[in-house]
């Protein structure tokens, strides 16, 4: 799965990782969401996350 090779190129870089997925693949997708900023189900909830990064 190419998906955690990016997600462990990008934690071995230190490097923080939104991971966006539906409920139904949390536990397909867990090695991925262990190493990940935030796991969120939507874009939109990226936007919120950005946006609050970029206030503080």
């Amino acid at each position: 799965m190419y998906r955690a090779y990016y997600a462990g190129y990008a934690d071995a870089l230190n490097k923080n990782l939104i991971v966006i997925h539906p409920d139904e693949f949390i536990h397909a997708l867990k090695e991925i969401d262990a190493v990940a900023s935030a796991v969120v189900k939507n874009e939109s909830q990226v936007t919120d996350i950005l946006k609050h990064l970029v206030r503080n």
